[in-house]
C-alpha cells in the first residue's frame, strides 16, 4: 500500500525582523491510505503550521514532503494549487461558506477551480456529496438558513466533492456545540470507515476518540503516536 502522505525531516522557521521560531522541527510521518489521524498538542506546539505544509497553503523551510506520490515541495503557485485541487480536500473550523451562493453552488465550487466538468456533472457530483451528509433535502438553502452543524456538513460535502485522495480538517468542531460536534465527528469516523484519509488537528482530547490514530506534538515535534489496531482493540504506542 502506497503511503498518502510521507514527510521526512521537515523544518518550518518563522522570521520576524531579528526574531526566528521553529515552528516545526525534524517531522516524520507517514499516513497510509484509509487512515483517520488525530493531531493534538497545546497550543502554538505546531499542529496547526503542519497541517499548513500538508495542504500545501505553507512552504517547509527544509525536508521532503509528498502527498499521493507526488512532490510536494519547491513548487510554483500554480503546481501547488493544482494539487490541492485533485488531491486534498479541506474542512475548516469557520464552515469558509460563501453567504451569497446557496448550498449546492458552496459545495460545487472547487469543481469550478479544476475545470473540465459541464454544469449538470457538477450539479450531480454536488448532490451526491451532498447525500453522503444527509444534505439533500437543502440544496436551495443559504448558509444563513442552516445551523452551525449544518453548515459543516456543507463543508464536508465541499470536501468530498473532488474524491480528494486525502481530508484535512482544522478544527472542525471548534465552532459547534458539543451535540452538532458529536454528529460531525461521527461523520469523519464514517467517512474513514469507507475508506477515506482524513488528518484532523484537534485541541479537543474526546475528539481524538474517533480517530484510528493519535499524534502528540510539542515545541514543533511529534512526541507520541498512537495507533488504534483495527484487527483488535489493541492499542500500540510508540513514543517519539
Amino acid at each position: 500500500m502506497k503511503p498518502v502522505i510521507t514527510l521526512k525531516n521537515i523544518e518550518k522557521l518563522f522570521k520576524t525582523d531579528e526574531i526566528a521560531t521553529q515552528a516545526l522541527n525534524g517531522i516524520n510521518l507517514v499516513v497510509n491510505k484509509g487512515e483517520f489521524v488525530a493531531i493534538t498538542g497545546p497550543s502554538g506546539c505546531g499542529k496547526s503550521t503542519l497541517l499548513s505544509v500538508l495542504g500545501l497553503i505553507d512552504e517547509p523551510t527544509a525536508g521532503d514532503y509528498t502527498v499521493s506520490g507526488k512532490q510536494a515541495v519547491n513548487l510554483s503557485s500554480d503546481q501547488r494549487a493544482q494539487i490541492r485541487a485533485n488531491h486534498i480536500g479541506f474542512i475548516f473550523q469557520a464552515f469558509n461558506l460563501i453567504s451569497d451562493l446557496n448550498v449546492l453552488e458552496n459545495v460545487m465550487l472547487p469543481l469550478t477551480y479544476i475545470g473540465g466538468f459541464s454544469e449538470q456533472e457538477m450539479i450531480e457530483k454536488a448532490r451526491k456529496a451532498l447525500m453522503l451528509v444527509d444534505l439533500e433535502n437543502r440544496i436551495n438553502h443559504f448558509p444563513s438558513q442552516l445551523s452551525g452543524g449544518q453548515q459543516q456538513r456543507v463543508a464536508v460535502a465541499r470536501a468530498l466533492i473532488n474524491e480528494p485522495d486525502l481530508i484535512l480538517a482544522d478544527e472542525p468542531t471548534g465552532n459547534l456545540d458539543s451535540k452538532n460536534a458529536q454528529q460531525v465527528l461521527q461523520l469523519l469516523k464514517d467517512l474513514h470507515l469507507s475508506g477515506k484519509t482524513i488528518c484532523m488537528v484537534t485541541h479537543d482530547l474526546e475528539s481524538t476518540h474517533f480517530a484510528s490514530r493519535t499524534i502528540n506534538m510539542l515545541d514543533g515535534a511529534i512526541v507520541r503516536d498512537k495507533k488504534q489496531s483495527s484487527e483488535s482493540s489493541h492499542i500500540s504506542v510508540i513514543e517519539v
